[in-house]
């Protein structure tokens, strides 16, 4: 065994899904009604086995050196009719407005072996959730290259099972669907006889029951609803095409994502980050297209950044608990030949090798890090087929 090494478990997994989904639509396109209508069903069918083998290290001394499993058989059933219509008033103005009926039916029947880290349970979970969501959206043409928008719609997450519980109880506890309700306005415009794109859009969102993922304790687990969380701000797109071989696109978001009430084992998280919701958000994009004898060789570069990041809902700021802001940079260099249905691209990716997380499980004063991408590179060719 190596130095400082702790063997508490190894955990494996085997999953085999069976799905099958249909749609059916309608669709009307008149002089000025135009309209969609259509059926939807899933079926889902999923059988997992998770493997638990607890080491000499694992926590609970009693279920030490005990392989064990979570079994867990889900069968999922989604029923939904929709339709939309837009009706153009007159050749500036447009209303549409739509709307969903969906109905989600879950089975779930979750056990343990009898032996194993966790003790013995069996338990079957049987809920059924349904959700009407409208929308509406007036578009209106104030020239030929500018339209302004208004839009309010709502959404709908269906609810679930929790993953891996370790107790009965934690396998019983059902996670609510998420609502929300977003509204947005804005403007999408083209200027310079084309050459420059600029698209500007103001958001607003209030989530209800949104699903948080949270560890209450070292080695457990579990999806729960907050109470209310609110995500406002603005969105910027430019695009530039100074010439015709070069182009810029500039894509910002600027935004607060905060919980407004979620109380979780006691404790109010009211006014924090939502989780992995950064504040600003940047993407730029350069490229140049260099015409020669042999073909065209398109040189592309890219930068994207996001301010600080946190991964629970206390926002934990100790070193390596959360993620600070960062930017990366890519690069890709293809050349593309003269009448030719190939291409190949020498491209790198984080080219500053830059040290970041996805994603942090924090559990009490300690945690388990995704790590980002280090700096990659390589080749890549493309083949079109006539």
């Amino acid at each position: 065994e190596e130095p400082g090494r702790r063997e508490a478990f190894a955990a494996g997994t085997d999953e085999q899904d069976i799905t099958l989904s249909q749609e059916l639509r309608l669709a009307h396109d008149g002089e000025r009604l135009h309209w969609i209508t259509g059926l939807y069903f899933y079926h889902g069918m999923t059988d997992r086995r998770d493997t638990l083998d607890s080491g000499p290290d694992f926590a609970v001394p009693a279920r030490r050196n005990s392989p064990g499993t979570y079994g867990q058989n889900l069968d999922v059933k989604s029923y939904a009719i929709f339709g939309q219509a837009t009706y153009d008033f007159t050749d500036r103005l447009s209303v549409t407005v739509g709307g969903r009926y969906t109905k989600d039916k879950k089975v779930s029947d979750q056990a343990t072996d009898p032996s194993g880290p966790v003790g013995a349970y069996f338990v079957k979970l049987t809920p059924e959730w349904d959700s009407f969501d409208p929308s509406v959206t007036v578009d209106y043409k104030v020239m030929p290259d500018a339209m302004v928008y208004a839009s309010a719609r709502r959404g709908f997450k269906s609810g679930g099972f929790q993953s891996l519980p370790g107790t009965l109880m934690l396998a019983s506890t059902v996670y609510d669907p998420e609502k929300v309700w977003a509204y947005e306005l804005g403007a999408k415009t083209r200027w310079l006889d084309g050459r420059l794109t600029a698209n500007i859009a103001g958001f607003w969102a209030d989530i209800d029951s949104q699903q948080i993922l949270r560890i209450p304790s070292a080695g457990v687990t579990i999806i729960d609803n907050a109470g209310k969380t609110r995500s406002k701000g603005v969105d910027i797109s430019l695009t530039a095409r100074p010439i015709a071989r070069l182009r810029f696109d500039l894509n910002a978001t600027l935004q607060q994502a905060r919980f407004r009430t979620y109380v979780s084992n006691g404790v109010s998280f009211a006014g924090n980050h939502q989780l992995r919701s950064p504040d600003v958000q940047l993407a730029f994009t350069g490229e140049y297209v260099v015409p020669l004898q042999a073909g065209d060789v398109t040189l592309h570069a890219d930068y994207a950044y996001q301010s600080k990041v946190f991964f629970d809902a206390a926002n934990t700021s100790a070193p390596n608990a959360y993620q600070p802001g960062y930017g990366i940079v890519n690069g890709r260099i293809i050349f593309s030949p003269k009448d030719a249905n190939w291409d190949v691209a020498v491209w790198g990716k984080n080219l500053a090798d830059k040290r970041y997380y996805r994603n942090v499980a924090i559990s009490g004063p300690s945690g388990l890090g995704t790590p980002g991408d280090p700096r990659t590179y390589g080749v890549t060719l493309n083949w079109r087929y006539r």
